[in-house]
């Protein structure tokens, strides 16, 4: 028997920065103004206007409407790490104080069509293209007619262009190409991870190039049909 959508076992749930109702209108034009700034050098100018004006560092740009209703759908976060967020059921395969379900995302325990929204932040980077796609099949399977996957994972093509403009040293640099633990096994593009969701039969709506809580990231934004 599952706890109660955001209950938890442990510690205090907070918002998540990924809601799909939030991500969802961030400006189209954003992402793309910050990957100019970036080939102009210009990053740094930016990263201090972080919190004086109406930037968000979650929605990846200038949020037109950033107090969004919450609505209450039934969400999954898959391989959560040691983000709680509110009203969210917790699933990763290692333990942790706020676990719901301890499961590998490539054999999910749940019955099909269970969940109105999937977020999956920093997982499928961690997996072979191979265990990577067999995960999205999962995710596909249990996501419910019209339900949404928030799909975040590191940015090669951002990492490199962060490098190349000097935006990030060379250790910040291998730090996000391998990650904390130096695990990371296959890293997208934004195209190469649009095709591997759609791939899975996901519809993409949209694709942004994130620029949040961590510099160089893609947002997948898709729906099942």
């Amino acid at each position: 028997m599952l706890p109660t959508t955001g209950q938890s076992l442990s510690g205090s749930p907070t918002p998540s920065p990924y809601r799909y109702e939030s991500m969802a209108r961030t400006r189209r034009w954003v992402p793309w103004i910050k990957h100019l700034l970036l080939q102009l050098g210009l990053a740094h100018v930016a990263n201090r206007w972080r919190g004086r004006t109406d930037f968000s560092d979650y929605t990846g740009g200038w949020n037109a409407t950033p107090n969004q209703p919450q609505l209450e759908l039934k969400r999954l976060n898959l391989g959560c790490g040691q983000a709680n967020y509110e009203g969210y059921i917790n699933l990763d395969i290692g333990i942790r104080p706020h676990l719901y379900i301890q499961a590998a995302g490539q054999q999910l325990p749940f019955a099909s069509e269970s969940f109105d929204e999937v977020l999956c932040t920093d997982v499928i980077e961690h997996l072979t293209a191979e265990a990577g796609r067999q995960l999205l099949v999962e995710v596909n399977r249990i996501l419910r007619h019209q339900g949404h996957l928030v799909l975040v994972t590191p940015d090669l093509d951002g990492i490199m262009l962060a490098y190349r403009s000097h935006f990030a040293n060379y250790k910040q640099v291998i730090q996000h190409l391998l990650g904390d633990a130096r695990d990371h096994r296959y890293l997208y593009t934004l195209p190469t991870l649009a095709e591997a969701t759609r791939a899975t039969g996901l519809m993409v709506e949209r694709g942004i190039r994130h620029w949040g809580p961590i510099w160089a990231h893609l947002v997948i934004l898709a729906k099942k049909i």
